[in-house]
């Protein structure tokens, strides 16, 4: 059987998409439930360059997610402690292999979409829909929630 720690040390995700050398992509008419990275020991740094749906690095162009005849939504983004990994994978918060530095962390951290050492000539958001999405911040973060876009140049 393997345990936990081991587990989490060779299985880890830093997003849903990576996308790297993009020009041109766009997000829409889509739905992201239940979403939540698989790496204890990094998920819950807001400085870990990590997101929860779309990585993009190196990225050249227009950037859109959502369009104005539809929309896209992100829901039931609690983190990796939620009702299907408690109830079908028997994670439990309170065991020690899966807490981080001590302590039990509940909600995704990650901002839902980080772009890095990238060039955008535009970035949309249009018709996004947000419902049950619970944030982690890091403790030495002073945002309330975790964020929608991290964006560095």
């Amino acid at each position: 059987m393997i345990k936990l720690d081991d587990f989490y040390k060779g299985l880890v995700s830093c997003c849903l998409l990576n996308l790297n050398s993009m020009m041109d992509f766009d997000i829409i008419n889509t739905s992201f439930s239940n979403i939540w990275l698989n790496d204890r020991n990094f998920n819950f740094l807001t400085d870990s360059k990590m997101a929860l749906i779309g990585y993009f690095t190196n990225y050249l162009g227009d950037l859109v997610i959502g369009d104005s005849s539809t929309y896209t939504s992100l829901s039931g983004m609690v983190g990796m402690f939620n009702d299907d990994t408690i109830n079908n994978l028997k994670f439990d918060p309170s065991d020690a292999d899966m807490k981080y530095d001590n302590d039990i962390y509940l909600g995704f951290c990650s901002p839902f979409f980080n772009v890095l050492n990238s060039n955008l000539t535009s970035l949309k958001l249009i018709n996004m829909y947000f419902e049950d999405n619970f944030g982690y911040v890091d403790k030495n973060s002073l945002a309330d929630l975790a964020a929608i876009i991290g964006y560095e140049p």
